[in-house]
């Protein structure tokens, strides 16, 4: 690994940092947990600087086997973790709150360790670069807004918000756009100067207009979410009191008595971790809210840097073309819709569920989109298969056996049997794996 992609692993890490820990910090206080138990920024930007010098070691192909070492002590460890904290979810009263408190840290020591990795080994783009700076500031005015409905305060959050700015402006100087260079390696830090100390004194000017934003979605919430906890709550206790999970104090209908912390009920007592569940509900309605505000502030941050920095469409030879929002927003929707996909189709092959054929060729096709060969439109599937064998060699086997099944069924009307649906489903695990073990 270069030195320029070196200070891009370095700089994209440290960009993300500047989003993340001001929500690792959000979700803290959220669980009530204790202010020596959250660490400090820089405790993180320590453990950030040290994954990107480790995986800088470990990007030599000698060292390859350690990686996967590495990777699959992260792993087990973390299997151990949640096998040791998971007792704590019914040992104690608030045992689900506890072990939030344990995970939020190791989740995000593990998003920094795995995004590390991945950057290291892909090649930088600028088109990369400028989607995750604007998702960055979009998750950034969420995290204020969420600051501002919490009545928290962010530890260090303009010093995250400074080290966002300077090192995504880092990552577009170091990117390249159109083949070639930005023209000197300080454009993106001037760019940063530029846009910081403006943002800068919106912020402090809009940061009453946030909070009273944050009231008014926070009024518009609640009734819902009461709404929908006391349906939720009197179901759940007539099933619970059949189980004995909620003492019994009586035979009458259940009450509500909002003016507690807790919910009680003069039919029993409603456990922690359901009234936890519920203000995940709650707070997940929420959320929706806070994702269409996200949405919009993305669309209009994409508007404003097609403006600023002149984006021209390669595909309609320099005339630039207007995006409406509904289009825009469809596109993301279809985006998502395709990684889910791709999601549940990975989840799928690892289930001990019969797969059948089209899918399993659905499969195929995702695995060569993925391995940067997507099949062309005039391609047939044995020709497509001839073209991943010759640069996927040692999976030469699977490919065949998937295609082979695909063409018969498909064209010959030929139905596997039970014994070719196992066939299938190991070929695609092994294709899969490969496809992981690549990564690492």
């Amino acid at each position: 690994m270069g030195y320029s992609k070196f200070q891009y692993v370095l700089l994209t890490v440290m960009a993300e940092i500047g989003y993340l820990y001001p929500l690792y910090y959000l979700i803290a206080v959220g669980l009530e947990t204790p202010s020596m138990a959250i660490i400090p920024i820089w405790i993180v930007a320590i453990i950030a600087i040290s994954s990107v010098l480790v995986n800088k070691i470990l990007y030599n192909k000698k060292m390859r086997i350690l990686t996967k070492i590495i990777v699959y002590a992260l792993i087990v460890g973390a299997i151990i973790l949640w096998l040791v904290w998971l007792p704590l979810l019914f040992s104690l009263e608030d045992g689900l709150k506890s072990l939030l408190q344990k995970w939020n840290l190791v989740l995000l020591v593990l998003w920094i360790w795995t995004r590390t990795m991945l950057i290291t080994r892909k090649i930088p783009n600028y088109s990369v670069a400028v989607s995750r700076f604007e998702l960055g500031l979009a998750l950034i005015f969420i995290i204020f807004l969420l600051d501002s409905l919490l009545a928290t305060s962010i530890s260090n959050g303009i010093f995250s918000l400074i080290l966002f700015f300077l090192c995504s402006a880092g990552t577009l100087s170091l990117t390249k756009w159109e083949e070639e260079r930005l023209a000197s390696s300080w454009s993106g830090l001037v760019f940063a100067a530029i846009v910081l100390i403006p943002l800068a004194l919106t912020v402090s000017l809009l940061l009453p207009f946030m909070k009273h934003v944050a009231g008014i979605i926070y009024k518009i919430a609640t009734p819902v979410l009461i709404f929908a906890r006391d349906i939720l709550a009197r179901i759940l206790i007539f099933l619970f009191k059949r189980t004995n999970l909620i003492r019994d104090r009586g035979t009458s209908l259940p009450a509500v008595n909002n003016t507690q912390d807790s919910l009680t009920y003069k039919a029993g007592v409603m456990p922690m971790w359901l009234e936890y569940i519920f203000r995940i509900i709650g707070w997940a309605i929420i959320g929706v809210i806070l994702i269409i505000v996200a949405l919009l502030i993305l669309y209009l941050i994409k508007k404003i840097l097609l403006k600023l920095l002149k984006v021209e469409n390669a595909n309609q030879k320099g005339k630039h073309v207007e995006e409406n929002f509904t289009s825009w927003l469809k596109s993301i929707l279809n985006s998502f819709r395709e990684y889910l996909v791709k999601v549940g189709v990975f989840i799928l092959i690892f289930l001990p569920h019969k797969i059948s054929v089209f899918e399993s060729y659905n499969a195929l096709l995702y695995w060569g989109a993925f391995r940067k060969y997507p099949r062309e439109k005039q391609e047939t599937p044995y020709e497509y298969c001839q073209r991943l064998s010759k640069h996927f060699p040692q999976q030469k086997i699977n490919l065949k056996v998937i295609t082979d099944c695909y063409v018969a069924y498909k064209y010959g009307n030929k139905n596997p049997g039970q014994e070719t649906y196992k066939q299938l489903k190991n070929s695609l695990r092994e294709l899969y794996l490969s496809g992981l073990l690549k990564l690492c």
